[in-house]
C-alpha cells in the first residue's frame, strides 16, 4: 500500500507538501502532480483552500470558530449527560 494513501485517500501531510511546493512555483503544477500522482487540477484547488485559510488565520475568525465549535460540543456533551440521568431515573420509575 502507497504510505501517502489513507483509505484511498491522499494524507494531509503530502497535501501539505504538495501546495508548499506549488507555493514556491519553482515546478509547474503538471511537473509537481506527475511527481506525486495528482492532477493539477486538484492541486489548484488545494492551493486556493491552502491560501484562504491562511487569511483566516491571520484574520482571527478561525480562533473564534473554533471556540464557537468547542462551546457546542461542551454543550451538546452536558445534555446527552443530563439526558441520560433523565433516561436511567424514567427507567426505574417505570419498574416500580
Amino acid at each position: 500500500m502507497d504510505s501517502r494513501l489513507i483509505k484511498g485517500r491522499i494524507s494531509s501531510e503530502v497535501k501539505s507538501k504538495v501546495v508548499l511546493e506549488a507555493l514556491r512555483e519553482v515546478q509547474t503544477l503538471s511537473q509537481i502532480g506527475s511527481r506525486y500522482k495528482v492532477s493539477p487540477a486538484q492541486i489548484c484547488k488545494w492551493k486556493k483552500l491552502a491560501v484562504g485559510s491562511l487569511q483566516e488565520a491571520f484574520s482571527g475568525k478561525g480562533n473564534r470558530d473554533l471556540q464557537e465549535r468547542e462551546e457546542l460540543v461542551r454543550d451538546l456533551y452536558e445534555q446527552i449527560g443530563r439526558l441520560n440521568v433523565e433516561n436511567g431515573w424514567l427507567k426505574k420509575r417505570l419498574q416500580l
